[in-house]
């Protein structure tokens, strides 16, 4: 729901700068050999004051440059953080590395994939709209622009109901019907990938917990998997989300590094992947990773 903008953003810098004295004081304490600290306050923003699109429920003119400026304020936040932990990093001996997880784009509507499959006899609910685990054959787990949707297969699943003969035609169903949700004003179609199990490799998700089928919607709509709506599509009360297709410019984030190791050329480097930093910082520290580890080194790290 809407909130109080100013407690909002007074709760956000309270919670970043202590966050910021918290690692700051581990690190003047302990001087370990690597120190992770995380700051929450510009990705909250981001949910929050997002509007930038006109489709966005209430969106004005006036309001968005009114929401850019909290946007840049809790960016003067994060800053602000940053000069508290620099000021027990001697950066001519230690490096420091910022990065984000990912970047943030404009959502104005909510889409529920979990009454995709029960409006279609894949899901059932009781009264209270509980899965009826023994009655339904999939069930959507939702983050952000992304979805897995595990098939309730016998043998695997416990209460499973769907068995292995049927497994590829249910799965093709769900395939099927989430390419074809269309926005209903504009009659668009809303995911813009859908894969199997069995070709989620491509995208490094061939791991045992990920669904039967993979799907991701374009940016300007968030998937909640909320059950028992009975509509597909509804108005979100929030103005930013992620969990896009990673190769979007509006998915991109920071990368800063600094200090230490790190050639002072002052340029800005090519893109790099998330999965390059922890390689990256084993080499900084001369260490060998696991070998399960993926990504490569970044390359200007280490350039003389």
């Amino acid at each position: 729901g809407w909130i109080n903008e100013q407690d909002f953003l007074h709760q956000l810098e309270q919670a970043s700068l202590w966050q910021a004295r918290v690692s700051a004081w581990v690190y003047d304490a302990f001087q370990p050999d690597l120190l992770m600290t995380w700051q929450d306050n510009f990705d909250a923003a981001g949910h929050v004051f997002f509007l930038q699109d006109p489709q966005q429920p209430g969106y004005t003119a006036e309001k968005a440059d009114q929401y850019a400026r909290y946007y840049q304020q809790t960016a003067r936040t994060s800053d602000e953080a940053l000069d508290i932990m620099l000021d027990v990093i001697d950066l001519d001996t230690t490096t420091l590395i910022m990065v984000a997880d990912h970047g943030m784009a404009a959502v104005h509507h909510a889409v529920y994939p979990n009454t995709v499959l029960e409006k279609n006899g894949l899901l059932k609910l009781d009264s209270r709209n509980y899965v009826l685990v023994d009655q339904s054959k999939a069930f959507a787990v939702c983050s952000g622009g992304s979805t897995h949707i595990y098939i309730n297969l016998q043998g695997y699943q416990r209460d499973g109901i769907v068995t292995e003969q049927e497994y590829p035609l249910i799965q093709s169903q769900i395939i099927d019907l989430l390419y074809s949700v269309r926005d209903p004003e504009s009659g668009d179609p809303v995911f813009t990938r859908v894969l199997p199990k069995n070709e989620l490799g491509s995208l490094h998700l061939d791991h045992p917990y990920s669904g039967d089928v993979f799907a991701q919607v374009k940016p300007g709509y968030a998937l909640d998997c909320w059950r028992g709506k009975q509509q597909v599509f509804e108005p979100l009360s929030y103005y930013g989300q992620h969990g896009y297709d990673s190769s979007l410019f509006e998915m991109r984030g920071l990368f800063i590094a600094a200090g230490g190791s790190i050639p002072s050329t002052g340029e800005q480097i090519a893109p790099i992947q998330l999965v390059d930093i922890a390689p990256s910082i084993a080499a900084i520290l001369d260490f060998t990773p696991d070998p399960r580890v993926e990504g490569n080194l970044i390359e200007a790290f280490f350039e003389e």
